[in-house]
């Protein structure tokens, strides 16, 4: 699934279907700050990308659980509707930097090829689709 389509779908949404949790820890928005917090890195990667050994999410010390939780918290404060706002600004931003960098560029870093050559993120996406729509169901 696209990115895209999620944002399509998360539009329909009620207020309420946000703070549903969809698993022991996150609610639907929760699940939604993690996927932008992760869109985040892909455009910081992208803009980074000469110098990807320094970057946050390529340090030894990166915490993956650590990271999901700082930006599930940053967002907290933002309404749904503001948060899908931003995703998009980052997908054009994201969109725009993957039209200007050589494709073979990318596709030498094992990590980006994956998730923005390879489907991984769309992989990623349907995978938090599927956990948001089938508690939302439930309601």
């Amino acid at each position: 699934m696209k990115e895209k389509e999620m944002i399509t779908f998360l539009e329909t949404l009620e207020d309420g279907d946000w703070e549903v949790s969809v698993s022991a820890a996150w609610t639907v928005k929760d699940v939604v700050a993690h996927l932008v917090g992760w869109t985040e890195v892909d455009v910081g990667s992208l803009e980074n990308i000469d110098s990807l050994e320094t970057f946050f999410s390529r340090r030894k010390d990166f915490d993956i659980d650590e990271y999901n939780a700082q930006v599930v918290e940053k967002y907290s404060p933002i309404p749904p509707q503001e948060l899908l706002g931003i995703w998009n600004e980052l997908l054009k931003r994201r969109a725009q930097l993957l039209a200007e960098i050589p494709r073979e560029k990318i596709s030498q870093d094992k990590i980006l090829n994956k998730y923005l050559l390879q489907g991984g993120n769309d992989r990623h996406t349907q995978y938090h689709y599927e956990q948001i729509l089938s508690f939302c169901m439930q309601r």
